[in-house]
């Protein structure tokens, strides 16, 4: 789903609202930028920050597919969000996993711009927080999410960045899957 085109504005928002109740539904839908080119201007504002295993096109479309990516107002910003259960913190789960919970979890942030970060999950906002640049921040995860995700917003709420989910489900059960879009 597109989320965001061009520089963050109302519609951005709208977009955002109502990727968010997909999520929310049970739907498993992936958010992405995009550029409208016209004139010139602002090509590559915003953008995609994918993860990949390596530098190849397979690679790339694997992780997109998958969700590995996050958004960003322009290619100079960069964010780390993953979580991880407490009594297991060696194997961590970035955007687009499906993390297995056996015990609490957390979930890490941090970003090379300050800004004020909003933890969320279905039911909406779970913490927010000014951040700084560069600096680590651990956030709890309530038992009850099936999904959780960050945004990193400016002192005027626009957006700088936007994760995609990471899914969060109890050792029996999966996440409430109803259609993959």
């Amino acid at each position: 789903v597109e989320v965001w085109n061009g520089r963050w504005n109302p519609a951005n928002e709208k977009s955002l609202e109502i990727w968010h109740n997909l999520l929310s539904a049970g739907h498993r839908s992936i958010a992405f930028a995009a550029t409208d080119l016209h004139g010139g201007k602002n090509l590559g504002i915003p953008c995609n920050a994918i993860w990949g295993e390596e530098l190849s096109q397979k690679s790339l479309n694997l992780s997109m597919h998958k969700g590995n990516s996050y958004l960003v107002q322009d290619p100079g910003v960069n964010m780390d969000f993953f979580a991880y259960c407490t009594k297991d913190t060696s194997k961590i789960y970035h955007m687009g996993d499906q993390l297995i919970r056996h015990s609490s979890v957390k979930a890490s942030f941090s970003a090379n711009r300050d800004g004020h970060v909003i933890l969320l999950d279905q039911n909406g906002k779970l913490h927010e927080q000014e951040v700084r640049a560069g600096e680590k921040y651990s956030l709890e995860v309530p038992d009850n999410s099936f999904f959780i995700r960050v945004e990193l917003r400016d002192a005027n709420n626009n957006m700088i960045a936007l994760s995609n989910p990471i899914y969060c489900c109890q050792l029996s059960t999966t996440f409430p899957l109803i259609q993959k879009n």
